[in-house]
Formats: C-alpha cells, sequence, structure tokens
C-alpha cells in the first residue's frame, strides 16, 4: 500500500499519462507521483514532507520484513528548498549534493484483510535551530486509486528535541499532528512551536477537505507561520479550481492541458527498460560513535554521514545493499578545502540559448551602472539579454532587479550586452567568463574583435575532476581572485578575503587592489604563488586557506571560490603570457612574455580552482584503504537540445534549440536544468529574486517528455518521471463566479491533535543492517 503527497489533496481535472518505449520492465513498472502545487500548500510544509518520506521509505514494499535502514533525501522532500532559487549560486556542490536522513522503519500487516501499519523514527539533518526527533505512525487501510486518490488512511506524528533524555515521555513539546483520509474527507491538525525573528512562537494548522463527485471544497486556517493568520477557502468543479479568504478570489483552470508542469525527479533506463545504474556510483557505510551505528554513503560528491559525525569519526565501514556483513574498513581522509582540475571543452553560443548565465559586468558596460555588479544573462538566438540585476546578497539569499519590468509589472525595453559596447566601455575584456549551472559550471564567452555576438561565436565550459590530497600537484599561481591564507570572520565581514596584486589598468597604468576583480594585465613579476599541502589545503606561504570553520553568509553562503590557478611550470602558464610591442599596442599571447592576460588565461587548456567553506560540498571528505584513495564514477553526462518533442518548453521559446548539459548521478537524480521562477498567488512566471517575501518558487524551466533519448556514446537510453508538480493556469477571476467561497470558510475545522504515537510505537528499534531503502529505491 502506498501513501501519495497530501497535495494532490487539490484535486485534478482528469488522470492519465502515455509514454513511450521501453515497453516492459521497471521503466512500465516504476511507480509516477503528481501532485498539484498551490500557495495554499505553503502551510502545510510538515505534512507534506511526511509524506514524502513515507513515500521515500517503500514501507509497502518492506512488509513483515522487520526493522529496516532507509536513507531519505531531505531536500528533495522539503519543498520550501525544493523551491529555492539557485540560479544565483556559482557553486556546482551546492546544487548536487545530496542531504540524506536516516530513517528506521518497520511496516507490519497481520493478515491482508488488516490494515498496512508503518512506524518511522528519524531526525531530519537540518541546517540550523533545535535538531528534531520525530515519531510518525502511518496506518493504511485502502490503497490510492482512480476513484479515491489518497486512500484511505491515517498519520499521527510526533516532535521532539533530539537531545531529549528520554524522548518517549513528557509532551510532543516541538509539534504534534495527525492527519486521516478517506474516500470523501480529509483533515489534518498540527500544533507546534516554531522561530519567528529568532524568537520562540507557536503554531497552528487545521485544514478539512471534502469532495463529491467532480467538486468539493476545503477551509484551511494557520496561526504562527507569518505576519499574519491565515484563514482561507477553496473549492472547485469539473472546470475551475477558486480560492481565497473571501469572494471573488482567484480562480484557476482544471485543465491538465493549460496547465503547467514542474518535474523534480526522473527516472532514467535501458532499452530493455531496466534501471540505468552506474558501474561504482558508491554504496553505503557505517559509522560508530559514542557506541551508536550511524548509516551514510559515499559517492562521486564526497562522503556523507548524518550532522556532524564526520567531524567526530576517523574510520568508516563499507556495507554491501543487500548483505549484512560488514565490508572494508576505510580512513576518512578530511580537508577543510577542495581543489578542482578544469579541464577545456570547445562549443558554441548558440549551443546556450536561453540558458541563464551569471557574469560579472565592469563599470558602464550597462547604462547607468558606475560600479559594476553581478548580472543574469541569456542568448535569445540574436542577442545577449540582461535579464537581472544583483543588488546584494545576506543570510536570506540574494536581491534583484528585474531588468525586463518595472515595478508596477510594466515591459521595459530590452537591455543589451553587445560586443561592440563591451569593446568601447570595456576593452580590457576580451571574454565574458560567467557560470552557467544548465552548462556544467563554468563558461567563456569570447568577445568577437568586430561586430557582434552570434549563434557562432566561440564557447568554452570546463570538466572538472577533483584532485586528491596527496596526490603530486605543481605549483599554482595566481592573477585574480587569489585568496588570503590564515582568513578569519573579519575577512568575510569587512570583504577582505581577497590578497591584493598589482596590474595594469585600461589607462596602462600599474596599479595595487584586490584581486576579487582584475581585468588588466599581471606583471608574471607579481604573481600571487600557492602551493597544495599533502593534507588538502592551498598554501599561501606557511597560511593554510580555510574558512571550513567560520560562518559564511552573503555572498560567500555558498563558500568561497578563488579564481583561476595555472600550473607555474605547465604549457598552460605560456599560453597565458602577452606581452606587447610599446605602449599604443594591443598585448598579444607570447610564451615568453613578461605579462599574464585574464583573457588568455580564461582560454588554457586547464587550470584549477579551489573552494574552501563550512558547507559540506566545500571540503574534502575522502577515503583511503592502506594509503590508496577510493575512486567513483562521476555523473553521466548526457546533452539535450531542447525542443517542443523532447520537452514541455513552448514553440518560440528562447530555450528551444539550445543544449542543456545534465548530469545523472543514479536512479532518480537526473540534475541540469535550467530554472525560472513563478508567482506563487498566480502560478504566472516572474523574474526570479525580484518579488516579496515568500512571494515566488524557483522551478525547473520545463519537463522533459517521457520516453526521450537520452545518448551517451553509442548506448541510449530513455527517461520518465518520477515525481512531479502541477500548477493550475491562471484564469480570469469571472470565470469562477458560479463558485462560492462562503461555504467552505464555513466549514468546521478539526480540533487541536491529541493522538500521540510514541505508546504504540515505542523505543526506535536498533538496527545493525545495511539501509534497505534509499530514497524510494528498494536495495
Amino acid at each position: 500500500m502506498k501513501i501519495k503527497y497530501l497535495a494532490v489533496a487539490i484535486p485534478l481535472a482528469f488522470t492519465g499519462t502515455a509514454f513511450a518505449a521501453p515497453n516492459s520492465g521497471a521503466y512500465v513498472d516504476d511507480p509516477q507521483h503528481e501532485w498539484v502545487q498551490d500557495k495554499l500548500a505553503e502551510n502545510i510544509g510538515m505534512p507534506n514532507m511526511i509524506m514524502c518520506f513515507v513515500s521515500a521509505l517503500r514501507a509497502d514494499a518492506m512488509v513483515n520484513q522487520g526493522p529496516y535502514v532507509a536513507l531519505v533525501d531531505m531536500d528533495k522532500c522539503d519543498s520550501s528548498k525544493r523551491g529555492q532559487d539557485t540560479s544565483s549560486s556559482t557553486n556546482v556542490g551546492a546544487t548536487t549534493a545530496t542531504n540524506y536522513t536516516s530513517v528506521v522503519v518497520n511496516s507490519t500487516r497481520a493478515s491482508n484483510d488488516d490494515p498496512m501499519i508503518a512506524h518511522a523514527w528519524f531526525v531530519p539533518n537540518d541546517d540550523g535551530g533545535t535538531a528534531q526527533r520525530i515519531f510518525a505512525r502511518a496506518v493504511v487501510t485502502a490503497s490510492p486509486s482512480a476513484a479515491n486518490p489518497n486512500g484511505q488512511f491515517s498519520v499521527s506524528f510526533c516532535g521532539v528535541p533530539a537531545d531529549q533524555a528520554n524522548p518517549l515521555s513528557g509532551s510532543c513539546s516541538m509539534f504534534l499532528g495527525s492527519m486521516s483520509a478517506d474516500a470523501s474527507v480529509l483533515t489534518f491538525s498540527e500544533n507546534g512551536m516554531g522561530d519567528h525573528d529568532g524568537s520562540p512562537q507557536p503554531y497552528t494548522t487545521r485544514l478539512t477537505f471534502m469532495k463529491s463527485g467532480t467538486g468539493g471544497s476545503g477551509h484551511i486556517a494557520a496561526t504562527g507561520q507569518g505576519p499574519t493568520p491565515v484563514d482561507a477557502g477553496f473549492v472547485y468543479d469539473s472546470q475551475h479550481f477558486k480560492r481565497g479568504q473571501a469572494n471573488p478570489g482567484k480562480c484557476f483552470s482544471r485543465n491538465r492541458a493549460q496547465a503547467n508542469y514542474s518535474t523534480w525527479r526522473y527516472g532514467v533506463y535501458e532499452a530493455d527498460g531496466s534501471r540505468l545504474d552506474l558501474a561504482h556510483p558508491g554504496f553505503p557505510i557505517q559509522a560508530t560513535y559514542n557506541g551508536q551505528t550511524y548509516w551514510g554513503g559515499a559517492s562521486f560528491w564526497g562522503v556523507f554521514l548524518p550532522g556532524d559525525l564526520l567531524d567526530q569519526v576517523t574510520q568508516v565501514t563499507r556495507v554491501e545493499p543487500g548483505s549484512n556483513t560488514a565490508g572494508t574498513v576505510y580512513d576518512l581522509t578530511k580537508a577543510g578545502g577542495k581543489l578542482y582540475k578544469m579541464t577545456k571543452v570547445d562549443g558554441l553560443m548558440g549551443d546556450l540559448k536561453g540558458q541563464s548565465l551569471m557574469v560579472f559586468l565592469p563599470s558602464n558596460v550597462i547604462a547607468g551602472d558606475t560600479t559594476g555588479n553581478q548580472y543574469e544573462l541569456s542568448w535569445d538566438g540574436t542577442q545577449l539579454v540582461a535579464v537581472r540585476k544583483q543588488n546584494g546578497c545576506d543570510q536570506n539569499g540574494c536581491s534583484w532587479t528585474d531588468l525586463a519590468k518595472d515595478a508596477n509589472g510594466n515591459a521595459l525595453a530590452p537591455t543589451y550586452v553587445t560586443a561592440s559596447g563591451l569593446r568601447t566601455s570595456a576593452p580590457f575584456m576580451k571574454a565574458l567568463q560567467g557560470f552557467s549551472q544548465s552548462a556544467g559550471g563554468e563558461v567563456r564567452i569570447e568577445v568577437p574583435v568586430s561586430g557582434e555576438f552570434a549563434d557562432a561565436t566561440p564557447v568554452t565550459t570546463r570538466s572538472r575532476d577533483v584532485v586528491v590530497p596527496g596526490s603530486a600537484t605543481p605549483n599554482l599561481v595566481c592573477t585574480e581572485r587569489c585568496p588570503k591564507g590564515g582568513l578569519s570572520a573579519g575577512d568575510f565581514t569587512g570583504n577582505t578575503v581577497y590578497q591584493n596584486i598589482t596590474f595594469i589598468d585600461w589607462n596602462g597604468t600599474p596599479t595595487t587592489g584586490s584581486s576579487e576583480f582584475v581585468f588588466g594585465p599581471v606583471p608574471v613579476a607579481n604573481v600571487i604563488s600557492y602551493t597544495f599541502a599533502a593534507d588538502g589545503l592551498l598554501m599561501s606561504g606557511a597560511a593554510a586557506v580555510d574558512a571550513s570553520t567560520l560562518s559564511l553568509s552573503g555572498n560567500h553562503q555558498y563558500g568561497l571560490q578563488s579564481g583561476r590557478l595555472i600550473d607555474a611550470n605547465s604549457a598552460s602558464l605560456a599560453a597565458a603570457r602577452c606581452s606587447r610591442a610599446d605602449e599604443f599596442s594591443p598585448y598579444e599571447q607570447s610564451d615568453t612574455g613578461n605579462m599574464i592576460c585574464p583573457w588568455l588565461v580564461d582560454n588554457v587548456p586547464e587550470y584549477y580552482t579551489y573552494e574552501t567553506g563550512p558547507n559540506p560540498w566545500n571540503r574534502y571528505v575522502g577515503l583511503t584503504s592502506g594509503g590508496v584513495p577510493v575512486t567513483f564514477d562521476p555523473p553521466m553526462n548526457f546533452v539535450l537540445t531542447v525542443s517542443t518533442d523532447n520537452t514541455t518548453e513552448a514553440a518560440g521559446s528562447p530555450l528551444i534549440g539550445s543544449k542543456v548539459q545534465l548530469n545523472y548521478n543514479g536512479f532518480g537524480d537526473l540534475q541540469g536544468i535550467p530554472g525560472t521562477c513563478v508567482d506563487t498567488t498566480t502560478n504566472q512566471p516572474v523574474t526570479c529574486g525580484t518579488g516579496g517575501d515568500n512571494g515566488q518558487r524557483w522551478v525547473p524551466a520545463f519537463s522533459i517528455k517521457d520516453g526521450t533519448e537520452l545518448v551517451n556514446g553509442s548506448s541510449t537510453y530513455y527517461v520518465k518521471y518520477l515525481e512531479r508538480e502541477m500548477r493550475f493556469a491562471k484564469v480570469p477571476d469571472s470565470a469562477c463566479s458560479t463558485l462560492d467561497l462562503s461555504t467552505p470558510l464555513a466549514t468546521a475545522l478539526p480540533g487541536a491533535p491529541t493522538d500521540d504515537p510514541r505508546a504504540a510505537m515505542g523505543a526506535e528499534p536498533t538496527v545493525t543492517n545495511a539501509p534497505k531503502v534509499i530514497h524510494g529505491v528498494v536495495q
């Protein structure tokens, strides 16, 4: 028996999905989950998360097999994180790292005539605040069906502080909730203690949903979850959905053909319908600390263990999925930073059509910008359009100014970045150097010496490999964004994280200043030198470049990244050297030149970059056995040429014809699709970062259609969605004139929750076997 996400309580007009080959195997058998995402669902985040957990635990596949461990990717179940705008992040690790929570599960069923009972005990990995220990109990009497999409079930859940001495005693001090559903009624009730502006604040949520034939209605009330209480209703018939706190409300169409979809998980399959598995994607690990066993995993992206356990242990043990026998014991190699080797890959501007590109533009490139700023650019096939400008970043993310619309939503004249304009206002910029998540990371666009940007303008991206600490690594030199050794918190608050360097400004004058933004040549005698120590840290002289113990926010919330570091004795350094005949001549490449030109550094065959910070992806954590590092397969890469045949993107979209690099990290984890933002009140597109608090969500710009072929080398694979949301299309409010909100707003709400599941569940069982399920995939 399975439970879908609570959000399916907001109904669809009709169901059914058709997809192409293969016609057998897991491609056909793997279930697909779809739910309606609506603003009302923002007030039921906790139950949606728990329902996602229940789905990912696969209790239905583990009935009467005893307690087991399941690993659940928390970020895939937290809608608030799933909807964050990550386009402004210039760190691949920030958008690809998993966040597994270890869950102990016990699923039982006395007979085929009895309900399935699933118990789950877990402590979610969290970014801050008081750690929670959660008890969840689900009693499932009937599975979901076409007539009853929620099935028949009840769920109760309780949260207590994770460090509570006896978690089975006392009240559910962090939260207590319950939910039940049958064919016609769904109710939900939760009381809890949250946080508002750093102070504890109680909150409540109540929901009643009633279904009758092709229509239905609901009432939701919430307190303590925002500046004002919520008391709203919704009502629908076979054609429309209406919500609001009073008439006339907001009106939406229930026609699936008019709706928009965002897919959050995909499956990739072989031609015979079996799941595509990487040869060496990683494996589960276990660690023991203070007499307790903890579960995690190791893969190309690093080593995962719950909480700060990585800082506490020095060894982990490999356990083969499905085996109860402990395997190889590995030593943990840890460092406060991570070095990458970046290798050049050639491409064209047309490959980036419609994709987001984050670029710093110096002063006067954009009219009225006298200081220079970070911009989001996008190539539309004929022009490089400036979409938005970054105003600043803090612990809550980054804010932006929309360059396409004014504050009232009126269209503005497009802002273009032209090659001729760059040659005039920033003659030292021979290339635009930026970041594109959908292009795989760093992107360099050559500025033509004449004419304008075109589809055929040369573009380079970079493949990247992690450099293992202790491996033979050359001495490195830096000319821009050269981080300081001995970093302190004051360096970040005072914006002094980069060393000073002497460079030639565009007037030809030697200038000494921060290496954060260097566009002119740097004398070879003034480059900043580094070594890569055996312990995995970049060294500036005797001082390590290490921010792993510091709390970072604002522009550095995703970690500190260096500029390009070049092997001091390589052909790449020679390729970056330049000189000029006299003060009136331009700098030209010269293997023996006395300068390093930044625009040549951008284009060398290979260079290195370094990152450090408190986030897991900022630090190197690897496994060794007998001193030999363990290697894992990198993600499998696919290039998707966007079309109306293989995606939901509409004809005429600027993304049509663009080439998107997709990274496959293992089943259910296909990443690289560019993003966009939608207004949570109207479900309509909006420029990211320009809305008010909680006024917008980041979503993938398109969904890949079921049956789409992906090619890697000589092999062809097939895609289908596993989990996706649907957003109703906004229509004129007059279309809902026959729907009345007064009735649902008068519907009785459930009382305060009273069903504490702990007595029925008891203490968390001790499980020593390897994880049996990893986010919905039975091992």
